[in-house]
């Protein structure tokens, strides 16, 4: 059985991700941080793949495991866009009138803010994730506290939803890299999508001189993000995810970028999920 670690426990987010891109036939390895989870995924030789979020419609990108995937040098395999279904969950009989806590992931939190709006008197307490919000309620046996969570940590905890997809935007897409350890190979059969990174001169024109070739080769560029050069001032790594029609249009962009960038690494050659 294909063994993925996660972030948080049963129930939250990354599986949902993880199921929905495996199947059920998956063996879930619980990650408490995405640090934790990189180094599941680096040093236990029984975990083949991990799920790591890297970005939210709502919320932003989570720049910290851009920086994983660059240090850890994580092989890229696939990615998965989840639509997020943030949902009020208590004890059976829980009424929204007395709710006094709101317990979840301070991301989780954040996209849900504007439900919140008509109840300030409402206290907001942060965990590390959504199940674990999920399971405090559960142990509580308080009708006064809520979570914020998954249908499926529901389920797991045998609690009821309040309110469905409370979530401030309609439209709320995690997106999920699905990566494993550095392979020596990467198999391209029928690849339309590849995530790098690379660093520039500190120089006027620099990143025109990146964006040029990506253009001439008409590959979409569908994500650009900077982050610093750690301990180093006006230094930037630049994540770049490119979309092509084929893997002969990148493998040259990714020729003539290596001529003019002093840094360049390919993370993963994979298919889109959309």
């Amino acid at each position: 059985m294909t063994k993925i670690v996660i972030l948080g426990k049963k129930g939250s987010f990354h599986q949902e991700a993880a199921l929905a891109y495996f199947g059920k036939d998956i063996d879930i390895i619980s990650a408490h941080s995405f640090i934790e989870l990189a180094d599941k995924l680096e040093n236990d030789q029984n975990v083949q793949y991990g799920v790591l979020a890297i970005e939210n419609s709502i919320a932003g990108t989570i720049l910290q495991n851009y920086r994983i995937l660059r240090e850890r040098q994580f092989n890229i395999v696939g990615e998965k866009y989840l639509s997020i279904h943030h949902n009020l969950i208590g004890i059976k009989g829980t009424e929204l009138s007395n709710i006094t806590q709101v317990i979840s992931h301070p991301m989780a939190i954040y996209q849900c803010r504007d439900f919140f709006k008509p109840y300030p008197s409402i206290e907001f307490i942060e965990t590390s994730d959504t199940v674990n919000a999920v399971e405090k309620v559960a142990q509580s046996n308080d009708k006064n506290i809520v979570a914020i969570g998954s249908g499926l940590a529901s389920e797991i905890y045998n609690l009821e939803i309040i309110e469905n997809n409370i979530a401030s935007q309609n439209i709320n897409f995690t997106r999920f890299f699905i990566i494993e350890k550095k392979k020596d190979k990467t198999h391209t059969i029928g690849a339309n999508k590849a995530s790098m990174y690379l660093r520039t001169t500190h120089q006027k024109g620099s990143l025109l001189n990146v964006l040029l070739p990506i253009k001439n080769q008409d590959i979409n560029l569908s994500k650009l993000q900077s982050y610093p050069v750690p301990g180093q001032i006006n230094k930037y790594y630049f994540h770049l995810d490119l979309e092509f029609d084929s893997i002969q249009q990148f493998r040259t962009v990714v020729e003539e970028l290596s001529r003019i960038t002093q840094e360049l690494n390919v993370l993963g050659i994979y298919k889109r999920d959309f």
